[in-house]
């Protein structure tokens, strides 16, 4: 019978989407992912990383946003975004499994 949950009579299986985002989630890094700006002589840039200390020297960086001169600085909201991707994704996992075993 494949991968799913009894829901009454009936098993019901994730779709390959649903499985594909997990699978996306679990090859991320883990943990909390966490915001550092950064704003030296070079580039002002938006780092995200696994350590909540974002004024340590020391850290290991998930990604960075450089910041463009385009008028409209959107990288704040896009940091964030990209840092509670993982805690996000990982609850709303949650919520469509536990929907589905209603």
């Amino acid at each position: 019978m494949g991968i799913g949950w009894t829901v009454s009579s009936r098993v019901w299986e994730p779709p390959a989407e649903l499985l594909e985002i997990e699978a996306r989630l679990k090859a991320a890094t883990p943990g909390e992912w966490h915001v550092r700006d950064v704003d030296d002589d070079i580039d002002d840039e938006r780092v995200v990383q696994r350590e909540p200390d974002t004024r340590s020297r020391r850290f290991t960086p998930v990604c960075v946003l450089r910041i463009l001169d385009v008028g409209i600085d959107m990288s704040a909201g896009n940091a964030a975004l990209i840092a509670h991707a993982p805690t996000d994704l990982a609850a709303l996992l949650a919520e469509v499994r536990r929907l589905a075993a209603y």
